[in-house]
């Protein structure tokens, strides 16, 4: 046998660790991209199913295009969202975790065909689908994991929706259950509150807001009387509160129609008064207590009612310098009150009023003492006669420029010219 060269050793050995170490760089490689491609599909399923939620994708779509689209596996069945609602200092990724933990716990991923646990606007929702012979065993597993969850998570509140056959029914599934999220600010025993329990109570109760709150709103906002705005909003509030009684849903939807309708009284204003709306959203999302959600209401409409007064002194102070501009330029033409408020679209009163208080002149002193010093000018520097110094600043009867000119400067056009050429 031929004795083995150790240098030719070296180099085999030498080329096998490279192989190996190129092989587990591959390796690496192919897991890393695994783990990209994973984090990706689990990012694109919560965009999909969050449209979903708020209604933005089509509700026509199949488990079948689901199934292509996501790299899924829903089959024809049932389906069940379960939402779990935790205290606004809970630490949301945490508090997910243990969520998977426990759906494994209770084997839920055994029994369905596909189970998808995400978060979506703090909330962390599980979509359910299994087949028919499962449905009971579901049921007990969900509550189970309910009322089993770890002792260390407070204040989660799990709320279970009505069975649904259409995945396209998320949708609507998703705006039956939006109000009852406010059952966390009640106080009532336990923390599962099954579908057939929420069934029970039926219908909510009518006439949740006093009649034609969104006119009182909207007159109360923009009369600038923060106070009043802040009384016509707690006024509505404790009205709702009342009427909502005991019923799961009813004090969900009346918080709901009262933001609904702030929001439209903000339709088509600047993004100073959108951001209010869209922070007080957050706010009564992130709310702890009722009482929080009826300060955030009143905040809102206070600070709705500022943003609105400064938006209409804006507004106005830009018609009052619109105008000014338009008479310095057009003061030899015809010019009058009626017609400037018209071209601003405001009362002519209303006008004259933030004029004055813009200018520290009424309308007609301004119009005045712009068209004497424009005649002033046309006397000292020109040759033109009276009459027709009179008609470029804008009269068209010359003793009544004459008379005008004279109670304004002290002394008449002409002689007003012969002391500016001495």
């Amino acid at each position: 046998m031929k004795p083995i060269d150790q240098k030719e050793l070296e180099r085999v050995v030498e080329k096998a660790r490279g192989i190996l170490e190129q092989s587990a760089a591959q390796r690496g490689a192919e897991l890393r991209m695994q783990e990209k491609y994973e984090q990706t599909m689990d990012t694109l399923r919560e965009q999909f199913f969050s449209g979903l939620l708020e209604g933005q994708m089509n509700q026509h779509i199949s488990c079948r295009d689901v199934n292509q689209r996501l790299k899924m596996k829903f089959k024809d069945g049932y389906y069940r969202l379960i939402w779990m609602l935790p205290s606004p200092k809970a630490d949301l990724r945490r508090l997910f975790a243990d969520v998977n933990k426990t759906i494994w716990k209770h084997q839920l991923p055994v029994l369905c065909s596909e189970i998808l646990p995400f978060i979506w606007r703090r909330k962390i929702l599980l979509l359910l689908n299994y087949e028919r012979e499962r449905r009971s065993e579901i049921g007990t597993r969900v509550a189970k994991m309910a009322q089993g969850f770890p002792a260390g998570v407070s204040g989660l509140i799990f709320l279970e929706g009505e069975e649904f056959s259409d995945l396209g029914k998320m949708t609507e599934e998703s705006r039956r259950m939006k109000p009852l999220e406010f059952i966390r600010l009640r106080e009532r025993a336990g923390n599962f509150y099954s579908s057939a329990y929420l069934k029970a109570y039926g219908e909510a109760p009518g006439n949740l807001l006093p009649p034609n709150l969104d006119i009182s709103i909207r007159q109360a906002v923009r009369s600038r009387n923060a106070a009043e705005a802040e009384k016509t909003v707690a006024d509505a509030y404790g009205h709702m509160s009342m009427r909502s009684g005991d019923h799961p849903a009813s004090y969900g939807e009346g918080i709901l129609k009262m933001v609904d309708i702030l929001k439209k009284s903000a339709q088509g204003c600047p993004d100073g008064i959108r951001m209010i709306v869209a922070e007080m959203t957050e706010d009564i999302e992130a709310a702890e207590s009722q009482e929080e959600i009826k300060e955030i209401f009143c905040r809102t409409a206070r600070r709705l009612t500022e943003e609105n007064s400064d938006m209409d002194e804006k507004r106005e102070k830009t018609a009052v310098e619109w105008i000014r501009d338009y008479i310095d330029r057009h003061y030899s033409g015809s010019i009058s009150l009626t017609d400037m408020s018209e071209m601003v679209h405001l009362n002519a009163n209303y006008f004259s009023d933030i004029f004055h208080r813009e200018t520290g002149k009424s309308f007609k002193e301004y119009l005045t003492s712009v068209r004497m010093e424009a005649a002033k000018t046309l006397l000292r520097q020109t040759g033109y006669k009276q009459g027709e110094v009179a008609a470029m600043a804008g009269y068209r009867d010359v003793k009544h420029f004459t008379r005008v000119f004279k109670k304004y400067v002290g002394i008449s056009p002409s002689e007003y010219r012969k002391l500016m050429r001495e």
